[in-house]
């Protein structure tokens, strides 16, 4: 297997086109320095399924099969294990063949992720990556600028230095929903304005979407993409229901107020002799 030092590499496979009957070269990623390849053909004894073409000069550190098998073999197959695991706990990849299964490890990865952590949304997270939640939980947040004399500022704040923006602008962000173990997220759909933030530590499965999009059976990524799409509130209803909100807790704040200053206003005519007689022994024996 080879370790990259410097430069970048391309990968790339030969594929049958299943329309034309043609075989047709596909562009399937590139790899720069810290990362490696050839690893799978000496973890599974097969023959090398992708070629690797390099775009700049390259120096590359070689470790030979014997020394793979001594120093790194355990330690990728513990990795490799996770991966497969991972997979097996959504139904979306259980009609997958052993091809296709090993194909996905070779492109995917494991991430971690701290409690209150951008997962993606806002130009955060690896965007060419769909994300499905193997554990913890994360919620989607939905963001408005407002302020006390206009109903909202429908676009992000500006970094130039000549925007001009009203006095008392603040930003709020409204929950929409959470993810839990076996969501997925990052198929493509709307997220202007929008975070997906881990509530607890929550660990995902990194799959590419291009790679997804093309073992795309019965259509099933559009129709989970259509669904969530269909899911999720509208700017506008959101903002309605926090106008709503935001008027119920100032009813709320002003009746009690009110409350307030009537009782301070009424008379306190209790006595020594409206006090139970056993609470006055009580206080009376503790003394």
């Amino acid at each position: 297997m080879y370790f990259i030092v410097q430069g970048e590499v391309e990968l790339r496979k030969i594929e049958k086109d299943y329309i034309t009957g043609d075989m047709k070269e596909i562009h399937t990623g590139i790899l720069g320095p810290g990362d490696m390849f050839g690893e799978v053909a000496l973890l599974h004894s097969i023959s090398r399924s992708t070629t690797i073409i390099t775009k700049t000069a390259v120096d590359l550190f070689c470790l030979h099969k014997t020394d793979f098998d001594r120093l790194l073999k355990n330690i990728l197959l513990q990795n490799w294990t996770i991966l497969e695991d991972a997979l097996v706990n959504f139904n979306y990849f259980k009609s997958w063949d052993d091809t296709t299964v090993r194909e996905c490890c070779i492109l995917s990865k494991i991430k971690d992720f701290e409690a209150n952590e951008i997962l993606l949304g806002d130009g955060e997270g690896m965007v060419n990556y769909v994300y499905f939640v193997l554990s913890g939980i994360c919620r989607v947040n939905q963001w408005h600028e407002i302020t006390d004399i206009t109903t909202a500022l429908m676009r992000k704040p500006s970094i130039l230095s000549d925007q001009i923006y009203p006095e008392a602008v603040r930003t709020i962000f409204i929950q929409i929903c959470e993810f839990h173990r076996g969501a997925c997220f990052g198929l493509g759909e709307e997220m202007r304005n929008r975070r997906i933030v881990s509530t607890t530590p929550v660990r995902c499965l990194l799959i590419p979407r291009y790679w997804l999009l093309e073992h795309n059976h019965a259509n099933i990524w559009q129709r989970v993409k259509v669904f969530m799409n269909s899911k999720y509130p509208t700017r506008d209803k959101l903002f309605q229901q926090f106008i709503t909100n935001k008027k119920w807790m100032e009813y709320k704040k002003q009746l009690l107020d009110d409350v307030v200053k009537r009782t301070k206003k009424s008379c306190n005519n209790t006595t020594i002799h409206d006090v139970p007689y056993s609470i006055r022994i009580n206080s009376t024996y503790n003394s």
